[in-house]
């Protein structure tokens, strides 16, 4: 199965994935999403991002899944 190396975090109120943010970057600083505007915690934006990045994966390995299984049992 050949997942996707990389997963962008996606805006939780609009999908955009760039934020724009201060410096220096910690949990603690408030990132921007450059699309709307929404604005929270770091710590909070890779909390999402787990999650979003996880859903991903299990999608991915579920279509693989059931594509090996339909070949298996043509």
């Amino acid at each position: 199965m050949k997942i996707d190396e990389t997963y962008r975090v996606p805006c939780p109120e609009c999908g955009e994935t760039e934020f724009s943010h201060p410096e220096p970057l910690d949990d603690d600083t408030f990132v921007t999403c450059n699309k709307c505007g929404f604005s929270a915690p770091l710590i909070d934006i890779k909390e999402h991002g787990i999650a979003k990045a996880k859903d991903h994966l299990e999608r991915q390995a579920k279509a693989a899944i059931e594509t090996e299984l339909k070949r298996l049992f043509k």
